[in-house]
Order: structure tokens, then C-alpha cells, then sequence
């Protein structure tokens, strides 16, 4: 198995090359961040797992808003009609709180890490939660179905589809 050291560098470079500015915890092994895509900005956090049965990369990025506890319900459903069309990405929300995250990662127990796994992935996980941020938005903060706002988002044309 390659050094932890090595997920770390991989990491960093990818971001580097991307000149992101983030924040590595060296006790965590979790880099942290912020994105600007085009509807909007947000927080992300790259955890290098490196465990004896467990090794890999897990991406999240925070949706930057909590869901009020009357428009959860309505959320919970348009995260799950995303998630029905996605294999590399997908969204979790907390009912508790409301807090939204899109979440993407890969085992690496029998793989090295190249910097283009790390790449797609990482961009992925952004323009997947860009992609869907209005959808998210409208469905928080007005009486917006999940099917309508995913039909919005269809008619703009993407893709992400």
C-alpha cells in the first residue's frame, strides 16, 4: 500500500492546479475549502481515509443553505428524484438541521490514486451540486414542487442529465 502521504499529495496538487485556496488538517487528513460555481458558492471538505480495511477519498460539499423544517419534506423528495439519476454523486440531507451535502468518493484499498480520478471526481462533485443548486433553492424558500423544479432545470438544458 503507498504511503498516506501520497493521497495527500495527489490531493493537493489537483487542487493546486485549480488554484483553489484550502486548508489542510494534517491531524484530520481533511482539506478544506471553497468553490464558486455559477449559481452560487460553497464550502467543501476532501477527506483522505487511510485505515487498515479501509482506504479511499471522500468528497463533500455543503449546499449553503439549511432547509427550513416546513420545506424539508419537499426537499427530501426532490434530493431522492436527483439521486434516482445519479451513480458518482449524490445528496444527503440531515432532517434534524436541514443541512444538504453532495457527497462523491472511491475505495482505493487495491488502486492507486491518480490525479485524474481525483480531478473528475472532485469536479464532478461541484458541478453536480452547481448544477442543482437553483432546483435546491427554489424548492427551500417557496412553494416550488420537486418535479417542477427539475423540470425547470430540464428545459434549461444541461450536462448534467
Amino acid at each position: 500500500m503507498p504511503p498516506h502521504d501520497s493521497l495527500i499529495d495527489t490531493v493537493t496538487t489537483a487542487l493546486d492546479q485549480h488554484e483553489l485556496n484550502y486548508h489542510l488538517d494534517t491531524d484530520s487528513q481533511m482539506l478544506s475549502g471553497s468553490l464558486r460555481g455559477d449559481n452560487g458558492t460553497w464550502r467543501f471538505l476532501v477527506e483522505v481515509v487511510d485505515r487498515e480495511t479501509e482506504r479511499g477519498i471522500i468528497i463533500v460539499s455543503f449546499v449553503p443553505v439549511n432547509v427550513p423544517a416546513p420545506r424539508r419534506g419537499a426537499v427530501a423528495e426532490l434530493l431522492s428524484r436527483i439521486n434516482f439519476s445519479k451513480a458518482m454523486a449524490f445528496y444527503a440531507m440531515d432532517m434534524s438541521d436541514g443541512e444538504i451535502v453532495c457527497k462523491s468518493g472511491f475505495d482505493l484499498v487495491d488502486a492507486e490514486l491518480t490525479l485524474e480520478m481525483f480531478d473528475g471526481t472532485f469536479l464532478l462533485n461541484a458541478q453536480t451540486l452547481d448544477h442543482y443548486l437553483p432546483a435546491i433553492m427554489q424548492v427551500c424558500f417557496s412553494s416550488v414542487t420537486p418535479e417542477a423544479a427539475i423540470a425547470a432545470l430540464d428545459r434549461q438544458g444541461s450536462v448534467m442529465q
